[in-house]
């Protein structure tokens, strides 16, 4: 039975079946002979020489041949969904070069271990790969890995990485792609968290120059020194006998000659506690206010009550 051959540029043909329902793509272009069918793919192997009936058809000319005078071909392209920039890098995924190299007419891809990884080698593979077009083109590559050179999740799958390199380097051979495959980075996640933190850090410092710009300046007034750790959230007793009433009169010069500043209510109810807990008197407080400042408790200003806070923390 006569096969229907229609014939394509550059040594290339679409052959029926016998029964006319599907057709294999054949090569024949010179010594580069290959065929899609199972006949082809299985005797190959064993014989280098094997031609199956539908190369046979097109070599021979018994098949009933149609040529195709002007036929438009896809160019192939990388898929710029596969493509990825890092740290000013662009890098491309395995899935877009195989992508590729099937457009470009990829025939197989066979991979073959090196070497098996051990506690006596580092736990280092090493695969080879053979990557071969429709045109009998064949490409060959190794690839490697260990716990070194890859990602702290792929150490329980070294062989595996090896042999995505090897492939991933045999098939960037063969569509002619220069960039590197991200299998092929030692550390992925890595280069792209410091990325991101670059990125990070560059808008916090445009966020925090434009608020600098753009923030009016503000006057801050200093605040009188409180002990914290003396219930400073408490609010002073309205009648306790500690709370210092305004400089009498006789006592204005000095309140301008020390930038008098009245004590705060926290201050007021830490002298008050501790002078309770220490047993001192209000008349006593009265006595030291006057020993170690010069005026009456009533008249000490918001610096001397610290002093005083201090003093009767430090006090028996």
């Amino acid at each position: 039975m006569s096969l229907t051959v229609i014939e394509l540029n550059d040594g290339e043909y679409f052959v029926s079946s016998e029964e006319g329902k599907i057709a294999y793509r054949v090569t024949a272009n010179g010594n580069k002979r290959s065929c899609t069918c199972a006949d082809f793919s299985g005797n190959i192997q064993k014989d280098p020489q094997f031609v199956c009936k539908h190369i046979l058809a097109t070599v021979t000319g018994n098949g009933n041949i149609f040529k195709i005078e002007s036929i438009e071909h896809k160019k192939a392209k990388l898929d710029e969904r596969f493509v990825m920039e890092i740290q000013g890098r662009e890098f491309v995924k395995y899935s877009g070069v195989l992508d590729l190299a099937h457009q470009k007419g990829l025939q197989s891809i066979q991979v073959e271990v090196i070497q098996f990884p051990t506690k006596d080698n580092g736990l280092e593979a090493v695969c080879k790969a053979i990557v071969e077009s429709r045109h009998g083109d064949m490409f060959i590559e190794f690839g490697d890995a260990n716990p070194k050179n890859t990602n702290q999740k792929i150490v329980n799958h070294i062989l595996r990485m090896a042999a995505t390199r090897a492939k991933a380097r045999a098939l960037r051979d063969f569509t002619n792609i220069g960039m590197t495959c991200l299998e092929e980075l030692a550390d992925l996640d890595e280069a792209t968290d410091e990325k991101n933190d670059n990125s990070r850090a560059r808008n916090a410092g445009s966020r925090k120059s434009e608020t600098s710009q753009t923030a009016p300046e503000t006057k801050k007034e200093s605040a009188p020194p409180v002990d914290r750790g003396l219930d400073s959230e408490s609010k002073p007793n309205p009648s306790s006998k500690l709370q210092p009433q305004q400089p009498e009169p006789g006592n204005e010069s000095r309140g301008q000659q020390k930038n008098d500043i009245a004590p705060s209510a926290a201050q007021i109810k830490a002298i008050e506690n501790l002078s309770r807990r220490k047993g001192v008197s209000v008349e006593e407080l009265d006595e030291i206010a006057q020993q170690r400042f010069g005026a009456a408790f009533q008249n000490i200003t918001g610096p001397e009550a610290s002093t005083l806070i201090r003093h009767l923390q430090q006090s028996a």
